[in-house]
């Protein structure tokens, strides 16, 4: 008896074990309580074969022996039952008793079969107990047989609980070895580099650790310490990890952000030059690049960032794809423009006339850089047509200049031999034959380039006094000779880098002359006035007449050498 009750009551404080490891005082005293008053309880002659090894298992344990044989409990409650009942049961009672009795063999056969928890089991164990020791009497024949059964049952029963004892303990020594090997699992997470991982099975080994069941009470305070360390750790190395990933998105947001600044600021500009373009493109496409390498943040706010920086960028491209198409006509004209420059240039490329060309392509560069753009793909063409022979003629220009002394001191001789000449000439006295040799001296002295310019107006003077005597010479009249003179004098102006100067110094000086002269004419003509009323002769009246005469003469020989300057 005191062996099942130790069975009994052991088995319970087992499964009273809580999950975590520890134990229900009160179901502890509720258990005791219960052991002492089933201890009173007669306990039936123990039949069974498994019975002889079940006290020799017990009695290893140290625990006491049950000396109580099944028939001497069987009698002790059959004088206690005589002792309560003063008469003896019917037979239709002991009928009764046999079916109750069966009926509660039955249940205990069923509760074996169900292998309940340690806890339950024994609360079910003792009411069948219970309702046994009340369930009255029986024929001696059928008490025997009924008591047999029962008491096999009985024994089956303890030897049950003695087995699910002993597996509770090593289950509970079991848990303890698999929570120490996953608190080591758990320990062993510091060495995986990857937090997304560590996070996730740390989750896996905290539902782990839940799905093992309880341990040894003695130590669970320091398993669980351990175990409650070691995820703390780990906890916090994840949290710090989110706390960076935080500051990192944080930062790159505020990245972001600045960067769509930029482009909203670009598209605040009114642009329309096509440098400008260029430029802030240029600009956009170096912010885009920066994008690219500020990182990413939590889905949420990268699109949302990203939908804005991209509306940012698509308008600046949209604003430049409307300025281009809308000045693709004018891109059009200035291709024209540029192409009848480039004809211009290609015009006085090779000329020689070196001053006047290179005025006239330096106007030409100016009217370039005044026209806009032309298409893109047009451009470089136009361009490098255009300064092809811009460098052509200035290539030629520097050749020419770079030996132009030489050259110069080479016409300096030859117009001196040519002087000579001329000073060596004897007229024939005919005087067509003397003006084609003025002529031809006249083609010969322009033909020669020039001269250093040091020599110029020597050489110049030389040439007109050698011309001079020829003249001279000739039978014409004094008007004749002025004129062929002064031509002889352009000619000489037409060899003079500064002829343009020298035309206009001339041309000033006839337009003074012709007036002054214009001016003595009319107060000659007013002097007239004096001798309107005098009919006889008189000599200062004739003096004045001959002076006017003189002087439109002159007047008309300074207009006509005034036509033979040239204008440009």
């Amino acid at each position: 008896m005191e062996e099942s009750n130790k069975i009994e009551n052991e088995s319970k404080l087992e499964n009273h074990i809580d999950p975590e490891g520890t134990t229900d005082e009160n179901q502890i005293e509720e258990t005791s309580e219960s052991t002492e008053n089933d201890s009173t309880d007669p306990v039936p002659e123990q039949t069974s074969a498994d019975t002889g090894s079940e006290s020799e298992e017990t009695s290893n344990q140290n625990e006491p022996k049950n000396d109580d044989s099944a028939s001497d409990v069987a009698k002790k409650d059959v004088k206690e039952e005589k002792s309560q009942e003063e008469q003896e049961p019917t037979e239709d009672d002991k009928k009764k008793h046999v079916v109750d009795k069966t009926k509660i063999i039955d249940e205990l056969r069923l509760l074996i079969k169900k292998e309940k928890e340690a806890g339950p089991a024994f609360d079910e164990f003792n009411a069948i107990k219970e309702r046994w020791h009340n369930s009255g009497h029986v024929n001696p024949t059928d008490e025997k047989s009924l008591q047999h059964d029962f008491n096999v049952l009985v024994d089956e029963f303890y030897y049950n609980a003695k087995i699910y004892r002993e597996l509770r303990e090593y289950s509970l020594e079991k848990n303890l070895e698999l929570k120490n090997e996953l608190i080591h699992k758990i320990e062993s997470l510091n060495a995986i580099e990857s937090v997304k991982q560590v996070e996730y099975l740390i989750r896996v080994y905290q539902k782990e650790w839940s799905s093992i069941g309880p341990t040894l009470q003695d130590k669970w305070p320091e398993v669980r310490n351990k175990y409650y360390d070691t995820v703390n750790k780990i906890y916090e190395r994840i949290h710090h990890h989110y706390e960076e990933v935080h500051k990192f998105h944080e930062e790159a947001y505020n990245e972001k952000k600045a960067l769509i600044e930029k482009v909203d600021s670009l598209n605040k500009l009114d642009i329309s030059k096509f440098k400008d373009w260029q430029k802030h493109t240029e600009e956009v496409i170096e912010i885009q690049q920066l994008w690219k390498k500020t990182g990413f943040l939590n889905k949420k706010q990268n699109d949302e960032c990203w939908a804005e920086f991209k509306k940012a960028c698509d308008l600046f491209f949209e604003k430049k794809k409307a300025h281009f198409d809308k000045s693709k006509a004018q891109q059009q004209e200035n291709k024209e423009a540029k192409k009848k420059l480039i004809e211009a240039a290609g015009d006085i490329k090779d000329s020689e006339d070196w001053k006047e060309a290179t005025e006239q392509f330096i106007q030409l560069q100016k009217e370039w850089k005044k026209i806009g753009p032309a298409n893109r793909s047009d451009e470089q063409k136009l361009w490098k047509k255009f300064k092809s022979a811009c460098d052509d003629f200035f290539a030629a220009k520097k050749e020419f200049y770079a030996t132009i002394d030489d050259r110069r001191r080479e016409n300096l001789v030859l117009k001196e031999d040519l002087i000579k000449e001329i000073n060596n000439y004897t007229s024939k006295g005919v005087q067509d034959e003397d003006l084609e040799a003025l002529k031809d001296f006249a083609l010969r002295w322009k033909a020669i380039d020039q001269v250093p310019s040091g020599s110029i107006d020597s050489i110049n003077q030389s040439y007109n006094k050698a011309v001079s005597k020829i003249y001279s010479a000739l039978d014409m009249d004094k008007h004749e000779k002025d004129i062929l003179k002064f031509k002889h004098k352009l000619d000489g102006y037409k060899d003079s880098s500064k002829r343009e100067d020298l035309f206009r110094k001339e041309r000033n000086q006839m337009r003074d002359r012709i007036s002054k002269t214009q001016s003595e004419l009319y107060s000659l003509e007013d002097k007239m006035g004096f001798f309107k009323n005098t009919n006889h002769a008189n000599p200062l009246r004739d003096e004045l007449i001959k002076k006017i005469d003189a002087q439109k003469e002159l007047l008309n020989d300074l207009k006509e050498k005034y036509k033979l300057i040239p204008k440009n």
